[in-house]
């Protein structure tokens, strides 16, 4: 599955930079349209940035379920549990699924949400370990990145 998730990756950033190459150099082109392709060709490198230093418009839906997650981890106390990690991880998956599930988004700001979720299927993984300090590490990164939707999306 990892692998199927890695490959649709690179096909996706290869299809986004062979489309944001340029196809002829036109002397017709004005330096505003050359700073939004430049603009769009990084955020489409994976990259999270912010709406012109403003965050993105996202769904209320999309909002609430990370909103649910944090409350999740804010819930959280057993930290020397493994199994308790890894039920923290179900829960938290089921509100990460959701977010795929209920996602209407188009356009950058929803290509922007992909940019900051990707990292948290790692989290989640983290949880699952039999690891007690690689469970606590997981649940750091993933309390922290969290806590960096608000200046990434509204």
């Amino acid at each position: 599955m990892k692998n199927v998730f890695i490959s649709s990756l690179i096909v996706v950033v290869f299809l986004f930079a062979y489309s944001c190459s340029p196809c002829s150099d036109e002397g017709n082109q004005n330096k505003t349209e050359h700073t939004e392709k430049s603009d769009k060709h990084n955020a489409e490198d994976g990259k999270l940035v912010l709406n012109n230093g403003k965050p993105w418009d996202t769904q209320v839906e999309m909002t609430n379920r990370v909103n649910n997650m944090m409350q999740l981890l804010n819930g959280f106390s057993d930290y020397d549990n493994v199994d308790a990690y890894k039920n923290l991880s179900t829960a938290l998956s089921h509100e990460f699924d959701m977010i795929f599930k209920e996602c209407t988004m188009t356009g950058e700001a929803h290509n922007q949400l992909h940019n900051f979720l990707i990292p948290v299927k790692d989290m989640l993984e983290a949880l699952n370990s039999s690891d007690v300090q690689k469970c606590k590490q997981g649940y750091d990164h993933l309390k922290a990145h969290l806590s960096e939707y608000s200046t990434y999306f509204q």
